[in-house]
């Protein structure tokens, strides 16, 4: 529940290829979603992933993405053998309690 990816929006295969206009404003909105999490969720252990696209193929780039997951959940067995995950929480009702006072 909660999860939270943040994709380049442009072809922007890598961090490192951001200009600092960039990355100023992807540290805002970092601000911003982690802001949210914590008032919707509290102070809560979470994993962030930083994940780079293919690098070497520049004629279609995969876009760098951040994903934050939240841990409210212990993994539980058949999570573990199957790795798939049970989300329960709907996407949807997540959305709605991180966008509400967006003003803030």
């Amino acid at each position: 529940p909660f999860e939270t990816l943040i994709i380049a929006k442009d072809n922007i295969s890598s961090i490192i290829e951001c200009e600092d206009k960039e990355l100023y404003a992807l540290s805002e909105l970092m601000n911003f979603v982690f802001k949210k999490l914590y008032k919707a969720l509290g102070d809560i252990p979470f994993n962030l992933s930083i994940k780079n696209g293919d690098i070497q193929n520049k004629n279609n780039p995969n876009r760098f993405h951040i994903l934050i997951t939240p841990r409210l959940y212990k993994t539980a067995g058949f999570e573990i053998d199957s790795d798939i995950f049970i989300n329960t929480f709907m996407p949807e009702d997540a959305a709605k309690i991180l966008l509400t006072n967006e003003g803030e």
